[in-house]
């Protein structure tokens, strides 16, 4: 009878230290899930920065370069504008060169973004992975004037950046 006892006691002992492993495992395993915060600051502040800083005022050698050639007639436009208005008229590669001007090196180097007027891709710095957890998306309706007469707009600008 002091055996079937004695089995049954360290059946049970076992029996616990698998449990106790088991959710020992089970808790220490963490998941984890990369924080939105970062990224949904940048994007929102590349827009910010896109919509509020005027073409004048930056100190860009592609944009100096524009102003003089005659490329950009009206350098009140802000960023977000002139990019725009360049899609506007067909000159994709100047709006896209000009984002990757303004933008090279302000990004940390894990981040990537892209730029959409009008649902149509204007600049993205590198591929986006279509399985990408940290997608965030800025948006802003933004509309200008051509030479004073043609008023061109609005559309929707929208400034992805991911992880």
């Amino acid at each position: 009878m002091g055996r079937k006892g004695q089995f049954f006691s360290i059946d049970v002992f076992v029996a616990i230290a698998i449990i106790g492993i088991g959710l020992f495992v089970l808790y220490s395993t963490k998941t984890v899930q990369p924080s939105d915060s970062q990224t949904i600051s940048l994007s929102s502040d590349l827009m910010k920065n896109f919509n509020s800083h005027k073409v004048k005022d930056i100190d860009n050698a592609f944009i100096i370069t524009l102003i003089q050639n005659g490329t950009i007639q009206n350098s009140d436009n802000t960023l977000l504008q002139q990019i725009s208005e360049f899609y506007v008229y067909g000159q994709n590669d100047t709006a896209s060169n000009l984002t990757q001007s303004v933008t090279e090196g302000i990004l940390p180097f894990q981040y990537a973004f892209a730029l959409y007027v009008n649902g149509s891709l204007v600049y993205q710095s590198r591929a986006q992975d279509p399985q990408t957890p940290n997608l965030i998306v800025t948006k802003r309706i933004v509309y200008g004037v051509k030479n004073s007469t043609a008023f061109w707009g609005p559309f929707l600008a929208e400034v992805r950046v991911w992880r």
